[in-house]
């Protein structure tokens, strides 16, 4: 177990600050993400308490952003399992390693994009909420975007670095065109729900610092 699933943030911050070659940039970026879907869940949850008028879209919103943190706690560990694999396989001996690089390659790209794909939906649901939270909430969804979007920066940038060692053209070429549009999708969103907080915020997106509690 490498993302605090089941283990306590300072244990899992503890091995993340340890020699040790797992957990990693991976995992954790796919806790950033849960972090960023858990403050919408949240925000999603204060409105339905405290507002007697909340859309009931924000209780599914809610349920949605659950479902997502979940996802990216599996993907943490998902993340050091792969890196596992990799660092296994360049042990293997030179007949078998070859094969065993690529397969393990392949999965250690697969899963930094499944976290940035993740973090492409949790911003998608800060958007959504945005219009309808409460606007005491509406920095905890600020922060909830900035988590979610270095989660999908840093889930591209290790995608990236493993490509640069697949030897599939044809994957590598598909997969960096994939990686390229969710930095884009991310960005819009991003942009999004920036004007969204500012037309509910006269300061802007960055100046309501009022506790929801």
């Amino acid at each position: 177990m490498t993302a605090p699933a089941a283990e306590t943030l300072e244990e899992f911050l503890g091995k993340l600050a340890s020699a040790a070659p797992a957990p990693g940039g991976g995992a954790a970026a796919a806790v950033a993400v849960a972090l960023a879907a858990a403050l919408v869940a949240m925000v999603c949850r204060v409105t339905v308490r405290r507002d007697p008028g909340a859309s009931p879209a924000m209780g599914e919103s809610a349920t949605g952003a659950d479902t997502l943190r979940a996802a990216a706690l599996a993907l943490g560990e998902d993340d050091s399992a792969a890196y596992a694999r990799v660092l296994e396989a360049r042990r293997r001996p030179p007949a078998e390693r070859a094969t065993a690089l690529a397969d393990a390659l392949r999965r250690a790209i697969e899963v930094p994009v499944a976290i940035a794909r993740t973090a492409r939906d949790v911003l998608a649901r800060c958007v959504r909420a945005a219009p309808l939270a409460r606007a005491s909430t509406l920095s905890d969804l600020n922060v909830a975007s900035a988590l979610a979007w270095a989660g999908l920066e840093a889930g591209v940038g290790t995608a990236r670095t493993n490509l640069a060692e697949a030897d599939d053209a044809q994957y590598v070429t598909t997969t960096r065109a994939e990686v390229s549009r969710l930095i884009d999708e991310g960005a819009e969103l991003r942009r999004r729900l920036a004007d969204a907080i500012a037309a509910r915020t006269p300061g802007g997106p960055t100046t309501n610092a009022v506790s929801h509690l």
